[in-house]
């Protein structure tokens, strides 16, 4: 438990210092520690399209629409937080729709369907198969449904695969490991990502 204290403490200084981001100190009932609250109170703007079931996907100039499945992670957590914190029925309706799209994932690898930078379709982020983890960690809080925690534990086995096996490890000059948001032969050690997906490991 110090351990997944640590990593949300050192999340917050680092990170979320800022008047936009904020941190959540209540972690009763699996509130995500991260306020995304102004997400929803601008939906339109960080949350639109959607498609026919809910699902956010975004509309790039250059590759078309994709679903990023980092955008889909933050619209289910503001979502769980504005349910657990509020109440918000519909917000759990929206959260459990969510879970259910990263569920029909069976692999759990979130991919990216698109080439971005370096890197080719299709490629996964430390960061996405962390976060992920922390939305169907708390898709089982409240369903018990233990297909999502088996998931959940899927999507962290890349952690554990260097990036030539198809994982998101990398090392650092020391030795020690480093999880890429962007996992290419050319590794650029992305800290924020990194520190995301710690999170899901934690959690």
């Amino acid at each position: 438990i110090k351990t997944y204290n640590k990593i949300f403490r050192d999340v917050k200084n680092y990170i979320f210092g800022t008047s936009e981001f904020g941190y959540l100190n209540d972690h009763s009932n699996g509130i995500y520690p991260i306020d995304l609250s102004f997400t929803l109170e601008d939906e339109d703007f960080y949350y639109s399209p959607k498609d026919k079931d809910g699902i956010p996907y975004k509309a790039y100039s250059s590759v078309g629409n994709q679903y990023n499945p980092v955008r889909v992670v933050a619209y289910s957590l503001a979502h769980y937080n504005r349910f657990v914190s509020k109440g918000d029925r519909k917000s759990k309706e929206i959260f459990l729709d969510c879970v259910d799209w990263f569920l029909s994932k069976s692999s759990g690898r979130f991919e990216y369907f698109f080439d971005w930078g370096k890197l080719r379709a299709p490629w996964i982020s430390c960061m996405t198969q962390g976060e992920a983890a922390s939305v169907l960690i708390r898709g089982f809080r409240l369903t018990q449904n233990f297909t999502y925690l088996d998931l959940a534990e899927k999507s962290l086995e890349p952690f554990f695969l260097k990036i030539k096996e198809g994982g998101v490890q990398s090392h650092l000059s020391d030795g020690s490991i480093f999880l890429e948001e962007y996992p290419s032969a050319t590794p650029t050690h992305v800290l924020n990502g990194f520190m995301f997906s710690l999170m899901g490991l934690a959690e």
